[in-house]
């Protein structure tokens, strides 16, 4: 989990498999894109390198969605 807050943190878009923290606090093509398949991630790739809105759209959430974590809340969690 720590490696998408760390890029959501840092405003990178986060294109990633459904699984772990994408599958628990990810929001498909809000904050992230979410693939169940290695064709999708390839998609995936190119939809966020190809669509400069899309992308900063992905960067802007995945900011806002990693403010909402911090280590007292997550430890207490």
């Amino acid at each position: 989990g720590l490696p998408v807050l760390e890029a959501w943190g840092n405003k990178c878009g986060v294109v990633g498999m459904n699984t772990g923290v994408l599958k628990e606090i990810g929001v498909n093509n809000k904050n992230s894109i979410i693939c169940d398949n290695y064709n999708e991630l390839y998609n995936g790739l190119e939809k966020v390198l190809d669509n400069d809105l899309l992308l900063a759209e992905i960067q802007n959430n995945g900011f806002n969605t990693a403010k909402k974590f911090n280590w007292n809340t997550s430890y207490d969690r």
